[in-house]
């Protein structure tokens, strides 16, 4: 098994890698910023028909603009995160942040 990890504080990227099927590992308070750990494990196979090399390859696909998702799905995942940020595992962080911890 092969895989790829990711981690960043960026909103709209952590949905990208949700689109691409990464799953959120963890994620941490730093300031007022949450810090995301994804990944993603495939088999050999998989890796081959995986359109990306590295998590660095998908990282400038997306900031240069170039990557290609489907509206509907990319909304449902943005809702999806922002539950998980408010109401999920993501609340209990952004607790402490409130808190000033």
């Amino acid at each position: 098994m092969e895989t790829m990890q990711a981690e960043t504080s960026d909103f709209y990227y952590v949905a990208y890698l949700r689109l691409l099927g990464f799953n959120i590992d963890s994620a941490r308070k730093a300031g007022n910023r949450l810090i995301f750990v994804l990944s993603k494990s495939f088999t050999k196979a998989e890796l081959q028909k995986f359109e990306f090399e590295s998590v660095s390859q998908i990282s400038t696909n997306f900031y240069t603009r170039k990557c290609k998702v489907e509206p509907l799905s990319y909304r449902d995942t943005l809702k999806g995160l922002k539950n998980y940020i408010y109401d999920g595992d993501g609340h209990k962080i952004l607790q402490g942040c409130e808190d000033g911890q």
